[in-house]
């Protein structure tokens, strides 16, 4: 499956989040931004969750996204090098699964309020 140059530091960012259990989308922004002192712009979001949710690495719940058990396991190493490492040999292992859910509720109005609130967290 091929992913997006930032998916690695999406899925990083949701296993941070949640601790292993579902993140909403501002906590994955806080995390993201903690990682990479950045944030995630609207396309880095939408597209690395949709195709995180199509590698079987990510589900999507009302609570939020859940990272896969294998994600889970992946980053039991310490340092973010050696997670990204981890992350990303999983994923280079990962093949798309054509009956997987679609990404839902990630507008760009819902990704505009969840930066402003998390801006606004300071």
């Amino acid at each position: 499956m091929r992913f997006g140059d930032a998916d690695d530091w999406v899925l990083l960012a949701v296993l941070h989040a949640g601790g292993g259990k579902a993140a909403g989308l501002e906590a994955i922004l806080s995390a993201g931004d903690w990682i990479n002192h950045a944030i995630f712009n609207y396309g880095e979001v939408r597209g690395g969750l949709a195709r995180l949710l199509r590698a079987g690495l990510v589900r999507q719940t009302a609570a939020g996204w859940t990272p896969s058990p294998a994600a889970v396991r992946a980053i039991r190493v310490r340092g973010f090098k050696k997670q990204f490492d981890a992350l990303s040999a999983l994923m280079s292992a990962s093949v798309a699964d054509p009956r997987a859910p679609r990404l839902r509720g990630v507008t760009s109005k819902i990704f505009d309020a969840s930066v402003q609130a998390y801006l606004k967290r300071g």
